[in-house]
C-alpha cells in the first residue's frame, strides 16, 4: 500500500509540472509578441510621421496593424508572429495606403 501510494504521488507531481511548463511557455510567448508588436509600433509612429507632413491620413497604419489582435497572436502558438501580417507594406514610409486584394 505505502509503494502504491509513493507511485500515485510521484505521477501527481509529473502531472502538475506539465501545466507549469505550459503556463512558462505561455509567459515567454507573450513577451514575445508584446515585444514584437511595440516594435511593429515604433516602425508604424515614424512611417506615419511622413503622412502628417505630407497631408496625407496616416490612420490606416494603424488600423491594419489593429486588424491583427494581441490575444490571436498569443493563442495561435504554433504560427511565428511575422506571418500574422502578410502584407508589411504598411510599415513603409514611401506608402500612401494598402494595396487592394485581388478578388
Amino acid at each position: 500500500m505505502l509503494e502504491f501510494l509513493r507511485i500515485f504521488f510521484y505521477i501527481l507531481l509529473i502531472l502538475s509540472i506539465i501545466p507549469l511548463g505550459l503556463l512558462l511557455y505561455m509567459l515567454i510567448r507573450v513577451n514575445r509578441v508584446t515585444k514584437y508588436r511595440m516594435a511593429l509600433l515604433a516602425e508604424i509612429t515614424k512611417a506615419s510621421s511622413s503622412d502628417i507632413s505630407a497631408n496625407r491620413d496616416y490612420t490606416w497604419r494603424y488600423k491594419v496593424f489593429d486588424s491583427i489582435e494581441f490575444n490571436d497572436m498569443c493563442n495561435r502558438f504554433w504560427k511565428p508572429l511575422p506571418s500574422f501580417y502578410s502584407d508589411m507594406s504598411f510599415v513603409d514610409p514611401n506608402a500612401t495606403e494598402l494595396p487592394e486584394k485581388n478578388a
